[in-house]
């Protein structure tokens, strides 16, 4: 009853306003196109998967695969083409917690599944469509899957069974992000080595994971022959672009603390909810305190922005203390094997973080978002048997501060959607509900010509254009932005505007110029006005 309930509270909010709030960027608009195109039978089905960020190889086509499949079960629009990231994120929340089970008590595992049902971080990355979403479905099912197999207690038919779906986690999970496919494959290689070197009778299930997860990534391996290998050509030529220039020791060194002061807030992150932006910060700690310190309205900021630096340092660098602690005292081979494949796969997945360094952002530790919940297992486990002042129980205080600063951040993400706050040059995403209005109000006032130019400043035109052709395009419509060749093809030398709602009337007129406005539409944060040249 209580794993349903924590269930349902993260169903609730995983789905509260899904689809008005729906993230709808230009990658996501682009991967509904591709799905469209699929469904309508103007493309074959894609061998290749999105563009890993930066260069030009493509990861799998799995991401694709789920879209297509939920277009063809629900519909093709964009909020049905986020079911699948959805789904994956309300199963991951069971999952984590058979998977904390195997080391810690119920009580405590349920208690960091209820944690992790209401993590910001986790419930963040369930509300849109993109490839990296699902990963902590997979990574778990794969964990898991492994247990299983290396467990005294199942019989072979178990354990072929969970081979297969152990296989299926890792051929998934390899399509998702870059990181992963440089990651997984060690972290088995490794695993495989050490059962080669010991004879341990594991070795046809561990070939049974890596058969499968070769059969799931058989289009890729296809297109591989077509193309005479172009995408793994891509993949090192990328590999090639990212290096940063500099000497090989003072490059090591910085990458290695970029990498370290990375985690450490990600860790804090991904338990507390506290974090302004998804960039990598602590380094700048210093400098924003100094800066912060220079308004005296700011005050209050610099002791938060103190609390949640240390805090992050001392529960990042506690949990690994503890789990070194735990690795070298613990006797049950059960409980062993997880705390030896959190190790691993985490040294593995920092290694390769410290490899590109310049480019991480709290995004890169989806593939990990489990792995702070059995950090604070350690800590809670620690504070269990070592602090027990009183009838004060030290451990439940830190749970309950955590499961709040969770809830606020969501109540206050929630509110500023709700009430259209976002502040005016803050773009970080636009949503399907500000889309969808913008787009209709373009359509029925473009419904004669089936043709609409659109303008704006430039951060407006590079989040909404692909997004409004997508919808515009269900609608017949075709949609350009303005440009001197598009104006000399306008036939009524309309344009539609697209601007903040908090811009002035006299911002307007200046946008407008020799224009005359026809007329504007407010749709949440943005505001969208039609104009025609006299």
């Amino acid at each position: 009853m209580i794993l349903a309930a924590i269930i349902l509270g993260g169903i609730f909010l995983r789905t509260y306003h899904f689809h008005d709030w729906l993230r709808f960027n230009a990658d996501q608009s682009r991967d509904a196109a591709i799905v469209s195109d699929v469904l309508q039978g103007e493309t074959p089905l894609p061998l290749l998967g999105p563009k890993a960020g930066g260069t030009e190889f493509k990861l799998g086509p799995v991401f694709y695969y789920f879209e297509i499949g939920a277009a063809k079960i629900f519909g093709s629009s964009p909020d049905k083409l986020a079911y699948p990231d959805l789904f994956f994120s309300i199963l991951s929340i069971p999952l984590i917690f058979f998977l904390l089970k195997k080391y810690f008590s119920s009580n405590l595992s349920l208690a960091l599944t209820a944690l992790y049902s209401l993590s910001f971080y986790a419930v963040r990355y369930s509300r849109f469509a993109w490839n990296p979403n699902s990963i902590p479905f997979w990574m778990l099912l794969m964990f898991y899957s492994v247990l299983e197999i290396a467990g005294n207690n199942n019989w072979g038919k178990k354990k072929i069974l969970w081979s297969l779906t152990g296989g299926l986690a890792l051929g998934v999970a390899v399509q998702l992000h870059t990181l992963l496919l440089v990651t997984l494959p060690a972290f088995f290689l490794v695993i495989f080595g050490y059962i080669l070197a010991k004879n341990i009778p594991l070795k046809r299930y561990f070939g049974i994971i890596l058969a499968i997860a070769l059969i799931v990534n058989i289009p890729q391996i296809l297109n591989e022959f077509q193309t005479k290998g172009s995408n793994i050509k891509a993949f090192f030529k990328g590999t090639e672009t990212k290096k940063v220039v500099g000497t090989k020791s003072s490059v090591a060194a910085n990458s290695l603390v970029v990498a370290s002061a990375c985690s450490i807030q990600a860790s804090g992150y991904i338990v507390s909810g506290n974090v302004d932006s998804d960039e990598c910060t602590l380094l700048k700690t210093g400098q924003r305190i100094k800066k912060y310190s220079q308004d005296p309205t700011k005050i209050k900021y610099i002791f938060l922005l103190a609390a949640e630096t240390l805090f992050s340092l001392i529960f990042f660098s506690g949990g690994i203390a503890l789990l070194i602690r735990a690795l070298r005292s613990e006797t049950d081979l059960s409980r062993k094997n997880l705390l030896v494949l959190i190790a691993l796969y985490t040294s593995l997945f920092f290694l390769v973080l410290v490899a590109v360094s310049r480019e991480i952002s709290m995004r890169f530790y989806l593939p990990i978002t489990f792995v702070p919940f059995i950090f604070l297992g350690l800590w809670l486990d620690f504070f269990k048997r070592n602090l027990k002042a009183r009838k004060i129980r030290s451990g439940a205080i830190v749970f309950g501060i955590l499961l709040v600063t969770n809830l606020l951040v969501i109540y206050k993400e929630f509110s500023v959607l709700a009430q259209n706050r976002t502040p005016k040059g803050n773009l970080d995403y636009v949503t399907l509900g500000e889309v969808e209005g913008i787009a209709h109000f373009i359509g029925d006032n473009s419904a004669e010509t089936k043709y609409a130019v659109i303008d704006g400043r430039g951060p407006y035109i590079s989040k909404f254009i692909k997004p409004i052709q997508y919808i515009t395009a269900e609608q017949g419509l075709k949609v350009e932005v303005n440009n001197q060749k598009v104006s000399q093809q306008n036939p009524r030398n309309k344009i539609f505007y697209i601007m903040h709602r908090q811009e002035s009337n006299d911002s307007i007129a200046r946008t407008l110029g020799n224009s005359q406005l026809i007329g504007k539409q407010q749709v949440g944060r943005f505001l969208v006005v039609e104009s025609e040249k006299q």
